[in-house]
């Protein structure tokens, strides 16, 4: 993978990431307003940016791996 593919790669996991989180969030509004438990935890929240591979060791690794 070039630096550039792997820049790439991960804005669009970002951005996959993002709308998760957002769903989640709104989600866990919408259960608010209803006065319900909260459907999405912290726990929840750190295995979405772990399912995306956007953490920060793993973008590192990924663009070490990506130099000539």
């Amino acid at each position: 993978m070039t630096p550039d593919q792997a820049a790439a790669y991960v804005m669009a996991q970002s951005v996959l990431l993002s709308a998760r989180i957002a769903g989640m969030m709104a989600e866990n509004m919408q259960r608010q307003h209803r006065n319900e438990s909260m459907a999405y935890t912290e726990e929840h929240f750190s295995a979405a940016a772990q399912e995306y591979a956007v953490g920060h060791n793993t973008v590192l690794a990924l663009y070490e791996d990506s130099q000539p």
